[in-house]
């Protein structure tokens, strides 16, 4: 497979180095020769100095041989005219661009996206991606991640084990006995910087944190199962008002019915701003790192404090000052995975990662045959993924056992009628299954393979 990303930035050098590992062929454009050449010396890709949007430049890319071009400049109108030269002149049969300025989006502006409209064949809008995930975290309480599957049938969690947790040193294999009327399975494991994919013998230690797919409906007591209980917030602080801050304030206006929202804003304009968009909520301008305006943002009521600034430190440091003032759960949005080990035994609740989020997006379209949906774990070290099982599947032609699976893939839950199944040793799928299915990232081609292919042409 070849891949071509224009943008060498924070964005399009994350997806390249996920991408890059695996055994896909990665070009990206960049206008800066001296990032052109940080890329080539780092990366196992090729980098080319030039105009994204230029033809030459994407013909000397490689566009016309790209199975996926990912626009993801800085710059929302070399997005768009990038993947409609692409599309026109070198034939790509993928473009997805990246795309920052919510008014190319939204009522009204579907047209430009349409047939005779700009070749773009889906649309990343970092905000409303960031905010939607930041909601998912606020309707999990407790929880790292909280990612719903197959309409909400089935949901992936992802906790944090405290010492405090039953389940620490108890075989996997146990669970089934000890906990049989909750259909749950524990499919990744992250312990330090490590990712371990379980077998039955495995069991969870203190600071781990592990991913499971459960049944909705049998979600809050897998999560008290793990020492985690679920109790709704009613009371929101965010810092940051940008475009994340302003989409997460409706989000929650929406979906939390009656539920307080403050927004702390920097910008004196962009606090007026708010104000008028809305009404619903408290706009306070001012610091967040002041503990006089979180006092102002009545933090020592207790709620949940959202950090969106662009600012990594900014949200941390505002988040800890947060839980130390009386918030009950802090969830900052921070880029940078090197921030990670600080992050996890100092008070903070979940975190939001941008890059994690964005590469969940784009594995969609590189996780081929009959996979719905892809979703990147610890910062991209694991996968899960979500199916339909073909005909031709080995899911559908053998009891799990007689798979042989490595330790690094393991068959988590399948989907039935709407009716949730366990992956137990002796389980088979059937075809028009939906198989819950967790890997090793490296691992993520044999993962795949277990779905069967569902058309011969795809990228």
């Amino acid at each position: 497979m070849k891949i071509l990303i224009c943008g060498g930035g924070d964005v399009g050098e994350s997806i390249a180095r996920y991408l890059s590992t695996e055994n896909i062929s990665v070009s990206i454009i960049d206008t800066s020769p001296e990032l052109v050449q940080r890329l080539n010396d780092t990366l196992d890709v090729t980098a080319f100095a030039g105009h994204a949007a230029h033809p030459a430049t994407l013909e000397l890319a490689g566009a016309a041989a790209a199975d996926l071009l990912v626009a993801a400049t800085s710059s929302d109108e070399v997005n768009l005219v990038a993947c409609h030269i692409a599309r026109h002149l070198f034939k790509t049969p993928v473009c997805i661009a990246r795309v920052n300025d919510p008014s190319y989006l939204g009522d009204g502006k579907q047209g430009l996206f349409n047939e005779g409209g700009f070749a773009v064949d889906d649309v990343i809008f970092p905000a409303r991606e960031i905010a939607q995930a930041f909601l998912l975290r606020l309707k999990a309480p407790g929880a790292q991640l909280m990612i719903p599957l197959s309409g909400d049938r089935i949901r992936l969690y992802g906790v944090l084990c405290a010492a405090d947790c039953p389940l620490v040193g108890t075989p996997l294999r146990q669970l089934a006995e000890l906990f049989p009327d909750i259909k749950a399975s524990i499919g990744a494991i992250r312990r330090g910087e490590h990712i371990i994919i379980p077998s039955g013998e495995d069991m969870l230690m203190e600071g781990d944190e592990a991913y499971f797919a459960v049944a909705s409906e049998h979600a809050a007591r897998a999560m008290a199962t793990l020492g985690h209980q679920e109790i709704l917030h009613q009371r929101f602080i965010i810092l940051g008002g940008g475009d994340t801050g302003f989409l997460l304030a409706g989000m929650i206006h929406k979906d939390f019915p009656g539920a307080r929202v403050t927004l702390i804003e920097s910008s004196r304009t962009r606090a007026e701003f708010l104000a008028q968009r809305l009404p619903f909520a408290t706009i306070i301008h001012g610091d967040g790192l002041e503990p006089t305006i979180l006092m102002e943002a009545a933090i020592d009521a207790g709620g949940t404090f959202i950090a969106t600034t662009p600012d990594d430190e900014n949200n941390v440091l505002a988040s800890l000052l947060a839980k130390r003032m009386g918030a009950e759960r802090a969830i900052p949005l921070i880029e940078k995975t090197n921030y990670n080990p600080l992050v996890t035994n100092s008070g903070i609740d979940a975190v939001v990662n941008p890059r994690t989020i964005i590469s969940s997006k784009i594995l969609q379209f590189i996780r081929t045959g009959s996979i719905r949906a892809v979703h990147a774990l610890t910062s991209g070290s694991a996968e899960v993924f979500e199916g339909e099982v073909q005909a031709a599947s080995p899911l559908a032609q053998n009891p799990i056992r007689d798979l042989h699976l490595s330790g690094n893939v393991r068959v988590a839950a399948f989907l039935r009628q709407g009716n949730v199944i366990l992956a137990r040793p002796n389980t088979e799928g059937e075809e028009g299954d939906i198989a819950i299915v967790f890997a090793a990232r490296k691992h993520a081609k044999t993962a795949q393979k277990l779905f069967g292919i569902e058309r011969e042409d795809a990228p």
